[in-house]
């Protein structure tokens, strides 16, 4: 899984860089390898705007929070994220509702007794 790191206003430092990709490697059984996150943190006001963002499977998932310190907003983007990819992927993995046509591969033998007419 790659991470893309976009800061508006704000220099993503070493650490957070680490703790992301930590915290991060639990999406992987979701998202799988090659999804890539895309991290972007801005800085208004003495506030941290942090969003996380992913296309996966044609859809695209997106979390968001707002706090005074980078490292609290990842303790919440990366459960909300998570819980919306987990939902993703079960409605996917999940058959479509209705009935499906199942034929047997193997043709069936109908026995037909003989009268006394036939022979």
């Amino acid at each position: 899984m790659n991470i893309e790191y976009v800061g508006k206003d704000y220099n993503v430092s070493d650490s957070l860089k680490k703790i992301t990709e930590k915290k991060s490697k639990k999406l992987k059984k979701y998202l799988g390898d090659e999804t890539t996150l895309k991290y972007t943190i801005t800085l208004t006001n003495e506030t941290y705007h942090t969003e996380l963002t992913a296309n996966y499977m044609g859809s695209l998932i997106k979390a968001e929070s707002e706090a005074s310190d980078p490292f609290k907003n990842l303790d919440v983007v990366i459960p909300r994220f998570e819980g919306q990819a987990r939902k993703l992927k079960t409605a996917k993995d999940k058959p479509k509702r209705g009935w499906k046509k199942t034929y047997p591969e193997t043709p069936v033998k109908i026995k037909t007794e003989e009268t006394e007419e036939d022979k």
